[in-house]
Formats: structure tokens, C-alpha cells, sequence
């Protein structure tokens, strides 16, 4: 009985680093285990929302995630700044989104509301700086930045 045991112990041990294995190579040929993450938080400092940090760096491809770390009863969203997407009509290669389609792709103007909503942001885009801002504070300069660089 004590060997069969052995031998159950090891074959399940067998399958237990087969799947980690399948795992790991699943991500790296999703590339997954190749995107980044920048994270912002959306915290409160003298009475209003601030995003921290208010500038992040990137690759493009990789991702932001904005957390809210508000209190309940204030929300804020992440709404990018149209203007800037006027200045190129189509991608450079299939594969990116046109300029003027990048506002409606990159905002999230859903207000988050509760404490510890958060959503992330893949930013397949041309390198350059995409400027953001909280809608209802906006008037009070709630804005952050996301710099994304070229692979």
C-alpha cells in the first residue's frame, strides 16, 4: 500500500509541473508575460481627486491600470483629451487605431464610484503623450499624463 501511495504522490507531482509548464508557455506565446504595467492611483489630497503618480511611462503595448482609492460618495473617470488625436487621419500600419478613434478607445468615462473599482488600459498606440483628465474635476486641474515610448 506504501509504494502505491509513492507512486500516486509522484504522478501527481508529474501532472502538477506538467501544467505549470503549459502554463508558462502559454503566456509567453500569448506575450502575455511580455506586457507591463503602469498603475495610477486615484487618491484624494486636500479635498479633491489626484491621480498618483500624475505622469507614467510605458512601451507601446503595454498597459495602465487606474485604481480608486477615493472615498465613497466621489467618483472620478479617465477621460483622454480629443484635441490632441487630430493630427494624424490613419494608422501607420494596420494594426494601431486611427487618431480619431483613439479618444473614444483610450477614455473610460463610466464614473468609478466605489473604492477599489479599478480598470486597466492597453495602450496598442503610437508613441506619444496622451493627456487625460477627471471629468467632474476637471475645472479644479484633475489631469494626469500617459507617456508612451517606442518598442
Amino acid at each position: 500500500m506504501s509504494n502505491l501511495l509513492k507512486s500516486v504522490a509522484r504522478a501527481v507531482k508529474a501532472i502538477a509541473l506538467m501544467v505549470l509548464i503549459m502554463a508558462c508557455a502559454f503566456n509567453l506565446m500569448s506575450g502575455a508575460a511580455w506586457a507591463s504595467a503602469a498603475k495610477v492611483l486615484i487618491a484624494e489630497k486636500q479635498g479633491k481627486p489626484v491621480f498618483e503618480p500624475a505622469t507614467v511611462t510605458i512601451k507601446s503595448g503595454d498597459y495602465v491600470e487606474w485604481s480608486n482609492n477615493l472615498t465613497a460618495g466621489t467618483a472620478c473617470n479617465v477621460v483622454f483629451d480629443q484635441v490632441k488625436f487630430n493630427r494624424y487621419p490613419t494608422p501607420a500600419d494596420e494594426n494601431q487605431i486611427a487618431d480619431s478613434e483613439l479618444f473614444s478607445y483610450l477614455s473610460h468615462q463610466e464614473l468609478l464610484n466605489n473604492p477599489k473599482e479599478s480598470f486597466r488600459k492597453d495602450f496598442n498606440v503610437p508613441a506619444g503623450e496622451y493627456t487625460y483628465v477627471c471629468e467632474p474635476y476637471e475645472n479644479a486641474g484633475v489631469t494626469g499624463k500617459v507617456v508612451v515610448q517606442s518598442n
